[in-house]
């Protein structure tokens, strides 16, 4: 049979060629849509029972061609292949950090057991499912009365799930992997647009460490090991990476070498940071060597008496024959309540850092977070003081360490001279928090405490991005906070803009020095005098020192001689 041709459908600014035709499987068509990645033209096919049927299954190919929303040809793929698919696409662009701490963590974790067997164009007919998935993954906030007073009721997360912060991430991971799916012609459009309710993400404002804590803070780093880390880092909100790579800086053999590090001369220029990293299998088979360390079943029920009385007036004294046992809640290995159910899965290649050959793991140094984070920042000469007392002690620590000093050139370092990681850091700085006696802050609640200090200072927003290393306005907005001491002296201004400044307070002069009243025995030794015991000159008792004075003595004045010492006295006074 013949396949007669037709004219295609208008499209707007070209008709496309259009085929109908009746043969053996029926009535089918084709439409020419566009040309495929290696050349060949991409001819696009339908099927339907009537001729009618065809032509409209290919003018609605001929619209979403108009509209820019034609996707490839073939069954759209599941969820888990997509999002796997997108995450080997960019896996060259995103840091170690963004791809197996966030949008990897939250791919495998999340996405592909909870919506991984979905079909993509289900899930454009079937929206709600991404509704139900996100609020089934939230944890449940319980009350907590602890602290509080009659009457107040406080919610925190408890139990399994996500707080509000885990579940956005989630949905920010779907929601990119999607809208990658829509470039690159997969689906014509996310199913996420088509969400009704979405996660939302409120973040709790963060108070920074008041002036008081940060100085108690420096006083109580003046004689840690490595106190500098903080004296030093905190004030100039250095990153926790950035601290724990920063090394000293060396002079340059080259013209293309970059100065990195911290110079005692004045500066510190951050140029890298310190990441962890997990390990890897170095070994031939991963499988056989992991195969040691897997859990292949739960941890066992731990039971409690639940009888009420002390175990040992039970009538079992074993807590698993108590009559009114019960399951207990914690247990002594793991403090996760899901780490106890948790199993490997067949053919298991993790547990990496219990391999003999592991590599690629462990503290690495990398780029900083953004280019802006490449920074320059003056030094203050009391901190250098600070510099270089602290580089003093490392070098009496590299020689008695010996050979086994470990060379790094970093300016915060083990006592053998490898790195810190993170963890050893994190706990550094809750020790220091409880020995000051501050409330309990994280590290990185430092960077917002320095963005805070040069706020309060009046430093102005440009200097503040170059200092904290930030591209972006907005951070200045996250990261400064308004404390009560910008309040006061706004409210202090706007008074003394509207009444006036304030008059200061009269001063009321000192009170004159009392006098020192003569004791009886001078007093009665002027007496005498006056009286004139003494028949040549009489000495004024009463101006002992440099001040005292001979008054010559005048026997016609005897009577009124005590009055006239008195008041000479007062003169000379």
């Amino acid at each position: 049979m013949g396949r007669p041709r037709k004219a295609a459908p208008t499209t707007g600014k070209a008709q496309e060629e259009v085929s109908v035709w009746c043969g053996t499987e029926g009535w089918q068509g084709q439409l020419l849509v566009g040309t495929k990645p290696n050349g060949t033209p991409d001819i696009r096919h339908r099927r339907g029972k009537s001729d009618n049927e065809v032509r409209a299954k290919l003018a609605k190919l001929a619209d979403e061609v108009a509209a820019g929303r034609l996707v490839k040809s073939g069954m759209p793929p599941k969820l888990s292949k997509l999002l796997n698919d997108w995450v080997d696409a960019h896996e060259d662009d995103w840091s170690y950090k963004t791809k197996h701490n966030s949008y990897g963590w939250a791919v495998d974790n999340w996405l592909v057991p909870g919506l991984g067997e979905w079909r993509l164009d289900k899930l454009l007919e079937q929206p709600k499912a991404l509704e139900t998935f996100f609020k089934s993954i939230r944890r449940k906030p319980e009350p907590d009365d602890q602290g509080l007073g009659t009457g107040e009721k406080k919610t925190r997360d408890k139990g399994p799930g996500l707080n509000a912060g885990g579940v956005h991430l989630v949905f920010r991971t779907l929601r990119a992997a999607c809208n990658w799916a829509v470039k690159q012609k997969i689906i014509p459009r996310s199913p996420v647009e088509l969400m009704t309710w979405v996660p939302k993400l409120e973040e709790e404002e963060v108070t920074p460490l008041f002036v008081s804590e940060v100085k108690a803070i420096l006083k109580v780093c003046e004689h840690r090991r490595n106190g500098t880390r903080w004296t030093i880092g905190m004030p100039l909100g250095l990153r926790q990476g950035e601290a724990l790579g920063l090394p000293w800086m060396r002079a340059s053999t080259s013209t293309r070498d970059k100065p990195t590090g911290l110079d005692l001369g004045g500066w510190l220029v951050v140029r890298r940071q310190a990441g962890s990293r997990l390990w890897e299998h170095g070994c031939d088979d991963p499988v056989a060597c992991a195969e040691h360390f897997c859990r292949t079943t739960p941890c066992p029920t731990r039971w409690q008496h639940g009888c009420g009385k002390p175990p040992s007036e039970c009538t079992k004294h074993r807590v698993d024959r108590c009559p009114r046992r019960k399951v207990s809640e914690g247990c002594p290995r793991h403090k996760r309540k899901e780490s106890c159910t948790e199993v490997c899965e067949p053919g298991c290649t993790k547990h990496g850092h219990r391999c003999p050959q592991r590599t690629g793991g462990g503290v690495v140094f990398t780029d900083p977070k953004s280019n802006a984070g490449k920074r320059r920042i003056a030094l203050d000469p009391r901190m250098l003081d600070l510099l270089n007392a602290h580089k003093q002690v490392q070098d009496q620590e590299r020689l008695d360490a010996g050979d086994t000093w470990k060379e790094f050139g970093l300016v915060w370092c083990q006592p053998d001279g490898r790195p810190y990681d993170a963890k050893s850091d994190w706990l550094d700085w809750k020790a220091i928090c409880r020995e000051a006696g501050v409330r309990d802050a994280r590290v990185h609640d430092g960077r917002h405490t320095a963005a805070t200090i040069l706020l309060l200072l009046g430093i102005d927003e440009q200097t503040v991005m170059a200092v904290m290393g930030w591209s972006d306005r907005r951070m200045v907005q996250r990261y400064q906070h308004v404390i009560d001491e910008l309040r006061v002296e706004a409210s202090k201004r706007v008074g003394d803009f509207l009444y006036g400044p304030e008059e200061p307070a009269e001063q009321t002069p000192p009170a004159p020095a009392p006098r020192v009243a003569a004791t009886t025995a001078a007093v009665q030794e002027i007496e005498t005098v006056a009286d004139g015991v003494f028949e040549g000159f009489a000495t004024d008792l009463a101006t002992r020192g440099p001040d005292a004075k001979i008054i010559a003595f005048d026997p016609s004045r005897r009577r009124n001689g005590r009055k006239r010492l008195t008041s000479m006295n007062e003169q000379v006074q």
